[in-house]
């Protein structure tokens, strides 16, 4: 899927199709319409901002469309997650989780965080974010539980994966090729990092 023609997310009773709006900008009277805006932090004109557009197609082929609006600085893919009827989104350190039903925003954070954050991943009992400096997990309420990291940054020079979640493990390979596995619990279980 190119970064042009946005992400397709769906199960059973829902269809989510999310881009980014590069020609909305705040309070401006231009912009295109959309049914619902959501801007928990109150962000400015004048801030730094990105606006993603969150098109929602029930099973009744109901419609909605939404612009949410975070930090500029925020990931081009692996954004957002479905859990059951909520859909959670990434922009940067601002995560979001909008009820898909009700097409409300019930929960909305900054999330405390050494660097960028590049992805969210849903496991059994949270979400698991990739962040450039640390790997953590947040639980359902949005809430820290664990963090790990390494001796540098969790990007690659070269054409290795930085991050993978692979059944009970997290593969991560630093900038300078040090490759770590952690459990879903944060914890350490192998490295070849040389002291």
């Amino acid at each position: 899927m190119h970064r042009g023609e946005g992400v397709v997310i769906e199960n059973d009773y829902v269809k989510i199709t999310i881009k980014q709006d590069k020609t909305y900008t705040v309070d401006s009277v231009d912009n295109k319409p959309y049914d619902i805006i959501m801007n928990p932090f109150k962000y400015t004109r004048s801030d730094y901002t990105k606006t993603m557009e969150i098109v929602i197609k029930n099973e009744m082929f109901e419609e909605m469309r939404i612009a949410l609006i975070g930090s500029l600085y925020g990931v081009e893919s692996n954004y957002a997650v479905l859990k059951d009827r909520e859909l959670v989104f990434l922009i940067e350190k601002d995560i979001f989780i909008i009820n898909i039903d009700e097409y409300k925003l019930i929960k909305y954070r900054k999330i405390e965080c050494f660097g960028d954050n590049f992805g969210i991943y849903l496991v059994n009992d949270g979400y698991i974010i990739h962040g450039e400096m640390e790997v953590f997990k947040l639980d359902y309420e949005l809430d820290k539980v664990w963090q790990f990291l390494g001796a540098d940054i969790f990007v690659t020079q070269d054409e290795k994966l930085p991050f993978l979640i692979n059944g009970d493990r997290i593969k991560i390979y630093d900038w300078n090729g040090t490759y770590y596995e952690i459990d879903l619990d944060g914890k350490l279980i192998y490295d070849t990092y040389k002291k």
